[in-house]
């Protein structure tokens, strides 16, 4: 389900209801199932994901606080299987082209065949933020969620599941079941917050996109000028493709009285690599290491797969012909198209125009 489009803001209209509506004690139960639906209007077997990255991270958790003697090993387990499913289902394809490019280049046959893994939708956003969690417990800095469910909220809660912030157990969990009055306030920021994050994302990202996705799908035929605007375009639309849908779930949110984290602080204007990678010091950022790590490794990973999308040779990009699947940061479907110079994206759906590449898993 997309931000921008009819079906959500229906979605959200019924759950602002019942969310104003129910009793307090029936609020987070209709949340929970809200974020279900949210998710599994995409692809719903792979909603099983989410439930074993809960589970595991709420039992584990649990282990740690019971028995300290052995924390530590109940912390790697806990790793091993958060960031164990992040690199198969984000990563495996990428680093398996990565070296099917690289024998290509030594003229070697590489021995594994081309495959493809369906990318679940938001897998580095709930992964980072169920890892947190545990790693909080771990530090003693929260005691662990003795409900499943609850916890399920937490990592699910659908305005940040797909582009996030990532959030810390202590910041949002209390929020989550504490009671929140229709408030005028709320109601005002929280639309500012939407109307902000969809001009940045419809008016600016998608339109900065058709340039890029011309340029891009079709690099043999630009040289010099056309290529350097094309990338100059290209950081434009991901910043305000990531920061718009950021601005639209700190909106859904506040819409419901819950205040979500600020998730950019101007990257652009960083004075150094340490201060971009890192996160601008300031008041508003200096504990949001995990908002701006995610930021900044999803803008990596993005240009990582344009560089090779120029760059692949065409015995590698086009063995086997055909496409695979994949999610643009908004959660669009997207197709690999194989070119003689390599792998392209493009949208399956018709209407909008997808990133140059599939960065964020979403």
């Amino acid at each position: 389900m997309l931000f921008n489009s009819l079906t959500f803001i229906i979605f959200l209209a019924v759950v602002l209801v019942l969310y104003y509506t129910l009793p307090q004690k029936l609020k987070w139960i209709m949340l929970l199932i809200a974020s279900c639906i949210f998710y599994m209007g995409w692809r719903a077997e792979l909603i099983i994901l989410i439930v074993i990255s809960t589970l595991s991270n709420w039992l584990l958790a649990r282990l740690i606080y019971d028995k300290p003697e052995k924390k530590k090993v109940f912390l790697i387990i806990s790793l091993i299987i958060n960031f164990g499913l992040l690199f198969v289902f984000k990563y495996m394809v990428f680093i398996n082209h990565s070296f099917m490019w690289l024998y290509d280049c030594f003229g070697w046959t590489y021995p594994i065949k081309d495959f493809d893994i369906v990318l679940p939708m938001g897998i580095s956003f709930y992964t980072f933020q169920a890892a947190s969690y545990t790693i909080d417990v771990f530090y003693g800095k929260y005691k662990p969620e003795r409900n499943y469910f609850k916890l399920s909220l937490f990592i699910m809660f659908f305005p940040q599941l797909v582009a996030g912030p990532i959030e810390r157990a202590d910041r949002l969990l209390g929020q989550l079941f504490t009671k929140h009055k229709l408030e005028l306030e709320n109601i005002s920021q929280g639309a500012k917050l939407m109307l902000m994050g969809y001009f940045k994302k419809i008016v600016i990202a998608d339109r900065a996109s058709v340039l890029v996705d011309t340029i891009y799908n079709s690099p043999q035929e630009y040289k010099g000028l056309p290529l350097v605007v094309a990338t100059l375009f290209f950081t434009v639309q991901i910043y305000c493709d990531f920061s718009g849908y950021t601005d639209i779930a700190r909106g859904v949110a506040k819409l419901m009285g819950i205040d979500l984290m600020i998730n950019f602080d101007r990257p652009y204007f960083s004075k150094n690599i340490k201060e971009f990678c890192c996160g601008r010091k300031t008041t508003n950022s200096s504990e949001k290491s995990w908002e701006l790590y995610q930021m900044q490794r999803e803008k990596v990973n993005c240009l990582s797969k344009n560089f090779f999308a120029f760059s692949q040779n065409s015995s590698a990009a086009c063995a086997n012909g055909g496409g695979c699947g994949t999610m643009s940061a908004d959660g669009r479907a997207v197709r690999e198209r194989k070119t003689g110079t390599g792998r392209v994206l493009e949208n399956v759906r018709s209407g909008g125009t997808a990133l140059g590449c599939a960065g964020s898993g979403v």
